[in-house]
């Protein structure tokens, strides 16, 4: 049975241990870029895996340390409670091993010989003492006071309570626990165990001398300083605490004791305490002794039960300690991971915000540079009609050459305004980014060669042609036409239903009305306004046909908006997936505790 307790006890210690190794290893498994995420899920993931490192050395420290086969107990208090005096008592009651021993060896009785005189601290080191109760056994360990110089045996004080199953904590004062004593106590003493008070009434033989003194131990006075103890422990230590124990451990072990000749106060006190209450078991009985020997009696009836239950709230213990390393490193981290997430949130409304402003922008810029390009076409071509300096041939050669320069001009502002545009959109994202150092600008819109920065979006004469159509075998009839004698006007008129396009006319026939000998201002102005004209139909047509390559700068624009997009809610998904393994994590620890706390008293 002890051993099946046992193996049940290790296989709850390991479910928690389980528990926080899989979220430590999901932790580690998660996705995320951005530096300042990835440090908080590295410093979570530390955490767990040093919870699980203290988690798992306590708890096989704790079942490697646990007596298994019979019930301990530690007398735990402060120095000169009367800790050595109950113990005593029990060794005697018990006839105790090394107290038989010891008289065997003698040939004299050694009662009385492991209890102070009140002049110092005299527990040093815990001393075990292996008893028997009805037949059962169990151990007691006197550990050392708590006053005093106590981190001279720290250590020693923390060795005992380890192994106890319970703590009997000896208050010897007639007093309410001070605060200092009381927070003492938790710190040693921790959450796992269960504990009693014994409420040591002090006094000597003088203090029954009198009848009345004699008629009861639980005077007014010790009943409400049994309540100030009983409250006090109960608002420290919580559920652990089962109750108080008021007796007299003096007049007890002068009831029973055969005291060694050394201990000549012991002697007189004993002396005297008989004769006032007349033998040993009234002694006794006047004590409250009994109320102690019944409760470790009924203990050691269910030992393994209490061994259990023992470790069941060392279970719970190591694993609120557990959450509570969780909720403060998830603390710590809380900064990073709420600005972390504030800033995902507002990268994105400023992302959607600026792409759609660019692609405005781009829209707004080419349409200009096509406006801009052929107003200025129209007044060159109109200067070149007006300039009477030129001949016929002249005149031909400058209208040509504003003809052949406008597809270059067109690529190079349409290269110049995208590149402006683009690279203030992604200056202004790189700096509303900040920290957010994952988030991926397309390459060909961020670095410095013009050509790479616009990529797809790089606008070539050849592309420009395309657009609008500026190919020179259209207008092969105009020259037919005007070498025909047809007037300006109708050559005008003639052109402009019949074409591929406006501008390719234009661009097309222009030359040709450099071929005409224009004579007067009437014609002059006539062959401007048809020139305005068409050039006008020209720029319109231009510009439908420039809305094609508008609109894959501006597709491009949303591909890489959504690509940017697409990888916040990416690293949003992978904090909330960091925080769903801790909220996992706690909730599995909460239902752990519950379920610990479920099971009934000593029971696994």
């Amino acid at each position: 049975m002890n051993d099946d307790a046992k193996l049940k006890v290790q296989r709850e210690y390991r479910r928690i241990v389980a528990e926080l190794q899989q979220a430590a290893s999901n932790m580690r498994g998660t996705s995320g870029r951005d530096a300042s995420l990835e440090q908080s899920r590295d410093a979570l993931a530390t955490t767990l895996e040093r919870l699980i490192s203290e988690y798992s050395t306590q708890a096989e420290q704790t079942i490697g340390s646990t007596v298994w086969d019979q019930l301990v107990i530690a007398f735990f208090g402060e120095t000169n409670a009367g800790k050595s005096t109950l113990i005593e008592t029990m060794r005697i009651l018990t006839n105790e091993e090394t107290r038989a021993q010891a008289r065997a060896e003698t040939g004299n009785a050694q009662d009385g010989m492991i209890v102070g005189d009140g002049r110092a601290d005299f527990t040093k080191v815990y001393s075990e003492y292996h008893l028997k109760i009805n037949g059962k056994p169990f151990t007691l360990i006197d550990v050392p006071g708590i006053e005093g110089r106590e981190e001279d045996y720290s250590e020693e004080i923390k060795r005992a309570l380890a192994k106890a199953h319970c703590i009997f904590y000896v208050q010897g004062h007639n007093k309410q626990p001070d605060t200092a004593t009381a927070e003492k106590i938790k710190r040693y003493l921790k959450d796992w165990v269960s504990v009693y008070s014994i409420y040591n009434i002090r006094g000597g033989s003088g203090d029954y001398d009198m009848p009345e003194e004699r008629e009861t131990l639980m005077k007014e006075k010790v009943v409400k300083t049994e309540v100030l103890i009983t409250n006090t422990f109960r608002d420290i230590l919580g559920e652990r605490y089962k109750g108080n124990i008021s007796l007299q451990g003096l007049l007890a072990m002068c009831s029973v004791a055969e005291f060694a000749e050394s201990r000549t106060d012991l002697l007189r006190t004993q002396k005297k305490l008989k004769a006032y209450f007349g033998d040993g078991d009234a002694l006794f009985r006047f004590s409250r002794m009994h109320s102690l020997i019944e409760l470790i009696d009924d203990m050691a009836d269910h030992f393994l039960e209490e061994i259990v239950e023992a470790n069941k709230q060392k279970m719970i213990s190591l694993a609120r300690t557990a959450y509570h390393g969780i909720s403060d490193e998830l603390s710590r981290q809380q900064d990073a991971t709420r600005r972390t997430r504030l800033l995902l949130h507002t990268l994105q409304g400023d992302i959607r915000s600026i792409a759609v402003k660019t692609q405005a922008a781009v829209e707004r810029d080419i349409k200009q540079v096509n406006d801009n390009a052929y107003n200025q076409l129209k007044d060159k071509v109109c200067a070149a009609i007006d300039n009477k300096v030129l001949n016929e041939k002249q005149r031909k050669f400058a209208i040509e050459q504003l003809e052949s320069t406008l597809p270059s001009r067109l690529e190079r502002d349409i290269n110049e305004v995208v590149a402006r545009d683009i690279g203030e959109m992604n200056e202004y994202i790189k700096q509303r980014k900040q920290q957010i150092d994952y988030i991926p600008i397309t390459e060909q819109l961020s670095i410095d060669d013009p050509q790479k920065r616009l990529g797809s979006f790089f606008v070539s004469t050849k592309r420009i042609e395309q657009a609008l159509n500026l190919g020179m075998s259209d207008v092969g009839s105009f020259a037919i036409s005007v070498a025909g004698g047809a007037s300006i006007g109708s050559f005008f008129t003639f052109i402009a239903p019949g074409v591929a396009t406006a501008t390719g006319a234009v661009l097309g026939g222009l030359s040709h009305i450099a071929r005409k000998t224009i004579f007067g201002d009437e014609r002059r102005s006539k062959a401007k306004q048809v020139a305005r004209r068409q050039i006008d139909a020209a720029r319109i047509d231009s510009k439908i046909r420039l809305k094609e390559l508008t609109k894959g700068i501006c597709d491009q624009i949303a591909e890489n908006r959504d690509r940017m997009m697409g990888a916040i809610e990416e690293e949003t998904r992978n904090l909330q997936t960091i925080e769903g393994i801790i909220d996992d994590t706690q909730q599995s620890i909460t239902t752990f505790i519950e379920d610990i706390k479920s099971k009934e008293y000593g029971t696994i």
